[in-house]
């Protein structure tokens, strides 16, 4: 809530997630902690969006028909992401070592990634920013997109925890933006929609 401004969001992704139950008991203090940090976000962090964009499409049939190609191909894009992961956690488990050393070969994964790609460490805000923006190269979306989804994939494989959200909206912002230098108008609105998919 208090990152992205989303309550009604966070309310659905903390049941979804972490809570396995409709009980009062685990609700209300959920929904007591989404109005906590909905009402300090405007001193901690602004009012405004978290990631600005103000690009306008004027609705349209090609519009629509963009969007929905979008949606496709980052559906396809979370079948093969899913599977590959499944496969990834597989591989680990085959591994000639004890399992605690897992992470740290995903660690080590990592580290690589980030020297081929220094754009897939951290939490990806900056890039989500930058793919919206329309300001990386295209090689530099490609790479992004490759590389963030191969260390993701390894890391989370090997058992380290990490984020699901943001490397989601890399992944998706960047199959968007790929797909807006085929359609008109601005690629960062089309990152845009790759991030809804």
């Amino acid at each position: 809530t208090a990152i992205f401004n989303t309550p009604l969001a966070a309310i659905l992704l903390a049941i979804e997630v972490l809570l396995f139950e409709w009980k009062p008991r685990s609700f209300v203090p959920l929904v007591a902690a989404v109005l906590v940090a909905w009402t300090a976000r405007p001193s901690l962090i602004g009012v405004g969006p978290m990631f600005p964009f103000d690009a306008a499409m004027p609705a349209s049939a090609e519009l629509a028909g963009g969007a929905a190609a979008i949606g496709i191909v980052t559906g396809l894009l979370s079948a093969f992401i899913s599977s590959t992961l499944y496969l990834t956690e597989d591989l680990f488990q085959r591994l000639p070592v004890h399992w605690m050393w897992w992470p740290a070969i995903g660690a080590v994964a990592v580290g690589i990634g980030g020297l081929i790609d220094k754009h897939v460490l951290g939490a990806g805000y900056a890039s989500i920013q930058a793919l919206l923006d329309s300001s990386l190269a295209l090689r530099v979306v490609i790479a992004l997109m490759v590389v963030k989804a191969l260390v993701w994939l390894i890391a989370l494989g090997s058992g380290t925890s990490g984020g699901v959200l943001a490397p989601l909206l890399i992944l998706g912002g960047a199959a968007g933006y790929l797909a807006g230098q085929m359609l008109p108008g601005d690629a960062g609105f089309w990152a845009m929609i790759g991030m809804a998919g």
